[in-house]
């Protein structure tokens, strides 16, 4: 018989950030919701499982409790209109959206790293207020046309926005694309992707997506983030957008995935023509501090 619980406005947050990322660890859920403190959030994640809002995979020795949104938690989600707005689904899309292969598994949980470093460092900084977050494909889907004017589809790791303040008070925000390389795929169709996001933004199909007009498609300027396995690895790549003139300049920027888990905030990102980001005087979005704080999440 499942223990009743009255939801709180904290866990009615958790549900639905598992409604959209699909799996967390309880180290993700104690940086994103309990300020990093891992016993509070076991605790609490104990009570909503043993509730049936949330449920666990099926794991191997020794590996970590993967958690994702049970039924329970997503029909009362929709009940308190938690989800308006997202994607609607049908019960059994719901319950067979976490299972998924252990490549899948393995990349979403990357994504996951990689979104936990980010909202604790960008608290840890007053001039920096983090906004949309989401790490659903679904939601952040585009069509853009490709070097040969074909339409395809793409569906982004993560998209996310930051509101930052500079020196003299005003307020400005900046917008990102999330891209985590899986290491499978060529540098050519790599190159190809980031022309797609370059033809995004030129077209003014990002500009008309965020209720602006394709002709004022420079008012509404964004970046991509890819997050590359290894230095190797980012640096061909660099090398290959920068012969590749059609997608040079700020659009694109580089990083190491063990540098941003480590210092998501500091001077890891390169351009593709191969120089320090925080470098380049013609930025002018960035989000770089010449020495930003270290981000390794609690165990």
């Amino acid at each position: 018989m499942r223990s009743r619980l009255e939801l709180q406005r904290r866990d009615l947050t958790l549900l639905r950030d598992l409604f959209v990322s699909r799996v967390m660890t309880l180290r993700h859920i104690a940086a994103l919701h309990f300020d990093g403190h891992v016993e509070a959030a076991k605790k609490r994640v104990g009570r909503l499982k043993e509730a049936g809002y949330l449920r666990t995979r099926v794991r191997r020795w020794r590996e970590p409790a993967i958690y994702v949104l049970a039924v329970q938690g997503w029909s009362a989600l929709e009940a308190r209109g938690c989800l308006t707005g997202y994607p609607r689904l049908s019960i059994k899309t719901m319950s067979g959206r976490s299972e998924v292969s252990d490549l899948t598994l393995r990349h979403e949980l990357e994504v996951m790293d990689v979104k936990a470093t980010l909202v604790v460092a960008l608290r840890q900084d007053e001039q920096y207020r983090l906004g949309p977050f989401v790490t659903w494909p679904r939601i952040c889907e585009f069509d853009a046309c490709d070097p040969k004017g074909q339409t395809v589809r793409v569906k982004p790791d993560g998209y996310l926005e930051i509101e930052h303040r500079n020196d003299s008070g005003k307020r400005g925000r900046w917008r990102f694309f999330l891209e985590l390389d899986r290491s499978t795929e060529t540098l050519q169709l790599l190159t190809n992707r980031c022309f797609l996001y370059l033809d995004h933004y030129r077209s003014g199909g990002f500009a008309v997506g965020r209720g602006g007009v394709r002709e004022e498609y420079k008012k509404f300027p964004f970046r991509v983030l890819i997050i590359c396995k290894s230095a190797e690895r980012r640096d061909h790549l660099a090398e290959r957008l920068h012969l590749n003139r059609e997608t040079t300049g700020s659009q694109i920027w580089l990083a190491k995935l063990s540098d941003l888990l480590f210092c998501a905030l500091g001077a890891i990102w390169r351009l593709p023509k191969n120089k320090m980001a925080r470098g380049d005087s013609t930025l002018s979005q960035r989000i770089l501090l010449p020495e930003g704080p270290r981000t390794h999440l609690r165990n």
